[in-house]
């Protein structure tokens, strides 16, 4: 029996996406990243990253960090301490963009048939992200170090 491409990505995303994330926070960052449980406590202040996914599927990826974990990411990316917002953002951005990238190369169907966005940046202590209804809706939550992150997945197949 020939899986669809929605059942190809809700069997196979968990794994490809924590090998993506994994690939990306140790050759990038230089840090080892795995698979965790939710955050018990997180910060009033977060940010979140989203890519938009067209093509033989269509929604989003979005990488989700509190104020410590962004600020930390960003400076395993750029190597300084104490990053502005702005390169915080800038820095959150390129870093989904790159699991995204990664994760849809994983998938021989979406690798060349869907294209990503240019990544939208939202922070702040009191805002909420809704997403049209899709078909794939996942979420993983991730660890480096005393921190983390979660990266969330919500599409359908494209027209």
């Amino acid at each position: 029996m020939t899986m669809t491409l929605s059942q190809t990505i809700q069997q196979q995303f968990p794994a490809e996406l924590d090998r993506a994330v994994q690939d990306v926070f140790g050759t990038m960052l230089g840090v080892e990243c795995s698979p965790g449980d939710a955050p018990r406590k997180t910060e009033p202040e977060s940010f979140s990253v989203l890519i938009g996914l067209a093509g033989v599927i269509s929604g989003s990826c979005m990488l989700r960090a509190d104020k410590t974990s962004s600020h930390y990411i960003a400076s395993l990316l750029t190597g300084t301490e104490g990053s502005s917002e702005a390169m915080v953002k800038d820095a959150l951005g390129e870093v989904c963009n790159m699991v995204a990238g990664t994760w849809k190369r994983s998938v021989p169907e979406l690798s060349s048939m869907c294209m990503l966005s240019p990544p939208t940046v939202i922070s702040g202590t009191d805002y909420s992200l809704h997403s049209m209804p899709g078909e794939i809706r996942m979420q993983r939550y991730y660890s480096i170090g005393t921190t983390g992150f979660a990266v969330m997945l919500h599409c359908s197949e494209g027209q």
